[in-house]
């Protein structure tokens, strides 16, 4: 039975990555979302380049209200991109940042997410109030003890 489980403390370095890397064989895709703003460019060239780069594993990029961890009101809406997640997938994600906070705009998409295959979350960020949480199950946990996340139940 998979849990929700809040991170205590912000991957960074190795951590971050390692978790990135370590999802992959329970994970089935990523996204990420680019919020609308009223005037301009939402991202700088970096964050431009991640999608670029990106593109080929593309499943949908669609405006939306909901994401994990988020639901905007109002009417607003957000560009999410969802990817078909791949080792060349990770490869980018792993080397935009140092940091899972670090994706944020201008210089990034925000809002990063990992799925389990059968579409639930795995990793949920809302990235501008570095919040993060994983819903995971005991031989997930197990298999990431040793990153030192710090994970405090959700719902407790």
């Amino acid at each position: 039975m998979r849990t929700t489980s809040e991170l205590g403390a912000e991957p960074r370095g190795p951590g971050y990555s390692d978790l990135l890397y370590r999802a992959f064989p329970w994970c089935a895709a990523l996204s990420f979302v680019v919020p609308a703003l009223a005037a301009g460019e939402p991202l700088l060239r970096s964050g431009q380049l991640v999608i670029r780069e990106l593109e080929p594993y593309l499943v949908s990029a669609t405006d939306e209200t909901e994401w994990p961890g988020t639901h905007l009101d109002g009417g607003a809406t957000a560009r999410v991109y969802r990817y078909r997640l791949h080792p060349e997938v990770l490869d980018v994600v792993a080397g935009a940042t140092d940091h899972l906070f670090g994706w944020r705009p201008p210089q990034l998409p925000q809002d990063i997410a990992l799925y389990h295959a059968d579409g639930t979350p795995f990793l949920a960020t809302v990235t501008q109030e570095e919040w993060a949480a994983l819903t995971i199950d005991e031989a997930e946990r197990a298999a990431l003890a040793d990153l030192d996340l710090e994970l405090r139940p959700l719902w407790a």
